[in-house]
């Protein structure tokens, strides 16, 4: 699995901050919840960091920050505004480069802690 890590990117939270106010900004780190769920039902899981860059239209960030931000209000056609100018003012016409940090994380099916399973 691959799970979002907060990377602390300004241009993320001023967005989140002139469409949604004081609404706390949810925080991404998920996977130690699926390390400790994993880890519970007698898997041994394994986790690495990663760090990526990727490189985006602008309508395709749109695309990606109207879904996004529809799990949390309506994106209405002033919030789609506010997007695209916050876009345009970050990278023009030109593509919109995004620096990500990410926790893979994976475990072997058939491999189980011997706590779990007993076995000494």
């Amino acid at each position: 699995m691959v799970c979002g890590v907060g990377t602390g990117q300004t241009f993320e939270a001023e967005l989140w901050k002139k469409i949604m106010g004081n609404t706390p900004r949810p925080q991404y780190p998920e996977y130690p919840l699926i390390y400790n769920l994993l880890y519970t039902c007698g898997r041994v899981p394994h986790v690495r960091f990663i760090n990526y860059t990727s490189l985006r239209s602008p309508e395709n960030m749109l695309k990606m920050y109207r879904v996004f931000y529809s799990i949390y209000t309506e994106v209405t056609p002033e919030v789609e505004e506010i997007i695209r100018e916050a876009l345009y003012r970050d990278s023009g016409e030109g593509p919109c480069v995004r620096k990500y940090r990410s926790a893979v994380v994976w475990w072997n099916p058939s491999v189980r802690r011997k706590e779990f399973t007993g076995i000494a």
